[in-house]
């Protein structure tokens, strides 16, 4: 009589429920990661708009004509002092989009009358909350704008 050995191993049941505990894992870990991500781009983009505002206000203050103007954005980028525009970080005058997300683009507007503009309000990117919106800092006497746009 021949006898017959029972070879052991897992089911196709603990297989697949170990899998789908490794997916629910990694669906966690991922939320979790973009989360955090959008608030660090977040938390960048209003440094770095702290910056740009600190550089414009020194623009203002070093006036030659002294007037406290403020520069316009390439005035803004040429500018050289003390106070610098942190490396990797891009100025423009077009509001900033989703796509520009990653806290390094910021708006740059002027406010005003050309040439001797009072003020500034400079944004970032904010997709931290749930509800992309654009944070503004303001300079000068752009204080007195406030919500998501800067007009």
């Amino acid at each position: 009589m021949a006898s017959q050995t029972k070879t052991r191993g897992f089911t196709i049941v603990e297989l697949l429920i170990v899998i789908i505990v490794i997916a629910i894992l990694a669906a966690i870990t991922i939320v979790a990661y973009n989360g955090i991500t959008n608030k660090a781009n977040a938390s960048a983009g209003k440094q770095n708009a702290t910056s740009v505002g600190r550089v414009a206000s020194a623009y203002a203050a070093d006036d030659t004509a002294g007037n406290g103007v403020f520069p316009t954005q390439a005035q803004l980028i040429a500018y050289t002092s003390t106070t610098k525009i942190p490396s990797g970080v891009t100025v423009q005058t077009a509001l900033v989009t989703a796509a520009e997300k990653n806290g390094k683009t910021i708006s740059y507007v002027t406010k005003g009358t050309s040439p001797n503009f009072t003020g500034a309000c400079i944004g970032s990117w904010d997709n931290s909350l749930g509800t992309p919106a654009i944070n503004w800092t303001y300079v000068g006497d752009a204080s007195g704008y406030s919500g998501s746009t800067c007009s």
